[in-house]
């Protein structure tokens, strides 16, 4: 039995950066005996002083998820007026506050702090509930490593990590990605979460809508951020590999599952794209009668379609349009014309007319 994997909830930009792993990774390490109720302000000030000297010194390229130059310096010149032994009680304080910009930006800085460690605690188990290493953090700073990029053994460990703890949502978005680009289909969202409540059953996200873009924003960040996909528009041979060598069954079930979802409803859905676009054009550029009606037997010659195939376009057009158009049908024509009408909810119709929403 497959073991469904997948993340629940995820904080768009403070869940984005990989690198933000490393650096609570590292704080563990050097520090020595810190409580655990003084963990997270503790790492706060650790941040702080560690951004604000690279910040000061060469900003990162990517900054996508981390606090800006300005609020790192401003958090750092308030700090250097007390003893870090002072500082957890002043920044509880401040988080609290919210009052002056100073207070905001402390509470800005210190919440994406607190996203770093959920990142590196929760998400991905590299320190542990009581914050101290697991195996998988030890690994990542035996590595070779820089603060702001990622090297090729970051890649590895980062890439296991998420396939161990999110493999169903994050390589479903590697393959709409690869095949968003191949169909030169932009928007694929809804298909994503289509494709994993109707084959794996994770419906979790279809009443959560609020925050669907933040699990796509951020999956779609560590595709980039890890360089999953080469520019052959293929997941690149070192991952296939990883995924060949340690996810071999659930990687041939995801293909196959996938391979069907294409066929079955995204191939499907694109050829009604193309045809709708190809009817909304044929409408603005065929003859109409006087209230601005077009004969759908006109527009059927045009797009070149068969009976039943048409039957069913104009059905599905009507129900996946309405929101976007108002459509009107209607079977009264200026002569007798004998031939089989289409039929819309039951109802049959010879004519069409279609106006965009507001005009």
């Amino acid at each position: 039995m497959i073991n469904i994997r997948y993340i629940q909830s995820l904080h768009r930009p403070f869940n984005q950066n990989l690198n933000t792993i490393k650096w609570v990774c590292s704080f563990v390490k050097e520090s020595n005996n810190i409580s655990k109720s003084d963990f997270y302000v503790q790492f706060y000030i650790y941040l702080i002083k560690k951004l604000y000297k690279q910040y000061s010194r060469k900003p990162p390229k990517e900054t996508t998820g981390l606090p800006s130059l300005s609020s790192v310096k401003d958090v750092y010149d308030f700090f250097k007026q007390y003893k870090d032994s002072d500082l957890v009680n002043i920044i509880n304080t401040k988080v609290k506050k919210r009052i002056s910009s100073l207070d905001r930006s402390i509470y800005s800085t210190y919440k994406a702090a607190s996203y770093y460690i959920n990142l590196a605690k929760d998400k991905f188990e590299f320190i542990d509930k009581n914050y101290k290493l697991t195996s998988k953090g030890i690994e990542l700073l035996n590595k070779k490593s820089r603060d702001f990029q990622l090297t090729k053994s970051d890649r590895e460990i980062f890439f296991k990590a998420i396939l161990d703890k999110d493999f169903h949502f994050f390589i479903s978005n590697c393959y709409f990605e690869v095949v968003g680009k191949k169909y030169k289909i932009s928007d694929l969202s809804s298909e994503k979460f289509d494709f994993l409540d109707k084959y794996y059953q994770i419906r979790h996200f279809n009443y959560t809508s609020a925050s669907l873009v933040n699990y796509n924003t951020v999956r779609n960040f560590w595709i980039k951020d890890l360089d999953v996909i080469g520019g052959n528009n293929k997941i690149r041979k070192f991952y296939a590999n990883i995924l060949e060598d340690s996810y071999f069954d659930l990687k041939n079930d995801i293909d196959y599952k996938f391979n069907d979802y294409i066929k079955s409803t995204l191939l499907e859905k694109r050829s009604y794209i193309k045809n709708k676009n190809k009817f909304i054009l044929a409408f603005e550029n065929c003859k109409k009668n006087e209230l601005g009606f077009a004969n759908l037997y006109d527009l059927k010659q045009l797009l070149r379609m068969g009976a039943e195939n048409y039957q069913k376009f104009l059905s599905d057009f009507y129900e996946n349009e309405r929101k976007n158009y108002n459509i009107f049908y209607n079977n009264i024509v200026t002569s007798i014309d004998k031939r089989k009408r289409f039929y819309i909810r039951e109802k049959p119709v010879l004519s069409i007319k279609i106006k965009q929403n507001g005009n």
